[in-house]
């Protein structure tokens, strides 16, 4: 559940490569405007799409997201609980949970009306089996520490991991972490475990050492790590351009307000 067409790139020619190989049909959830309408709006999509491809296929289903995917969908589950038997396992990679000091996005600010109504509804504490894997060298999502991470929810159903703690070395930005060999280890191990969650302690040291020297995993193309690059920068600068165009549609100057059931 990701965004706009830089999204899509990095879905067909990475993540849409590795979990169809190990046995995971993929299903993309493509938002409106490129989710930079009201997020509350954006959820509701998402909340929607969980109930709808649970309902579909008779199970519950495994959900991955990266940015603000991953707020959109801990947003979804906080708000419309229906959500919650539906989803077996949520892999987080780099969310913004509490906002983030250099968000572009209003909604998305540390301390935003959005984000103080996520947390006082219980929203940073997992409700589902989660796995939120985050890098301390993002640009854009801040601040990411090893003890207090925007990226990092609470609770028992929680694991939590900075790239760096399990590879010292590694140090990928916002974008490249999707394209980072633990990355796509912990994905593959979350969907698979019983319980729904990865537990990077559990990493064999042979292969600890191969991930950590895996820039580029087998099972992510070339082209697709040229593309998500290029289409990373078209995408960035679409999305500036667009919230700063008084005359976009989805230009904000403040806040949308919180909706009713926030109350």
């Amino acid at each position: 559940m990701r965004r706009d067409e830089a999204a899509r790139v990095r879905r067909d020619l990475t993540l849409g490569l590795l979990l169809p190989a190990n046995g995971y049909p993929v299903c993309y959830l493509n938002t409106p405007d490129n989710s930079l309408i009201d997020a509350q709006i954006t959820s509701e999509y998402v909340a929607y799409a969980i109930n709808f491809l649970a309902s579909s296929t008779g199970n519950p289903i495994r959900v991955v997201t990266h940015s603000q995917g991953g707020l959109n969908t801990q947003w979804a589950l906080t708000f419309w609980p229906s959500t919650r038997n539906n989803v077996f396992s949520f892999f987080a990679i780099a969310p913004d949970y509490r906002g983030s000091i250099n968000a572009a996005a209003v909604q998305q600010g540390y301390g935003s009306n959005f984000v103080n109504a996520l947390a006082a509804h219980d929203g940073l504490t997992a409700h589902v089996p989660t796995t939120d894997i985050y890098t301390l060298t993002d640009e854009l999502v801040q601040p990411e520490t090893l003890l207090n991470a925007t990226s990092a929810l609470g609770g028992s159903n929680t694991t939590n991991v900075a790239v760096q703690s399990a590879c010292p070395t590694v140090n990928p930005d916002h974008i490249t972490i999707i394209i980072t060999g633990v990355t796509e280890y912990l994905l593959l191990q979350a969907f698979g475990a019983a319980n729904g969650r990865a537990n990077p302690n559990s990493i064999p040291s042979l292969d600890r050492a191969q991930l950590c020297l895996d820039i580029l995993p087998h099972f992510t193309s070339l082209a697709g790590a040229v593309s998500i690059g290029f289409q990373t920068l078209v995408a960035v600068f679409t999305t500036f351009t667009t919230v700063s165009d008084p005359q976009s549609a989805v230009t904000a100057r403040a806040e949308p307000p919180l909706m009713p059931y926030t109350q």
